[in-house]
């Protein structure tokens, strides 16, 4: 992508490369929406449950942590 825009000009034209502002808000909103779901599915999952109060893990903790993998191996 960066080779694709040539030489970088000034300052401003290397920050609007990086500016990820275009794809934030959709993806934040999906990624939401996925620990939402997961979150919720742990939750109801009596078996996971009482695995991660013996082990000491929120649900939610792990759910974000799960999606933090998986989105460092997606990138």
């Amino acid at each position: 992508q960066l080779l694709k825009l040539g030489k970088i000009r000034d300052f401003d034209d290397l920050f609007n490369r990086f500016n990820i502002e275009v794809v934030g808000e959709d993806f934040f909103r999906s990624y939401n929406s996925l620990y939402i779901r997961i979150k919720e599915y742990f939750d109801k999952d009596k078996t996971f449950s009482l695995f991660a109060e013996k082990k000491n893990i929120g649900t939610d903790f792990f759910a974000k942590k799960l999606l933090g993998q998986i989105v460092f191996c997606y990138f």
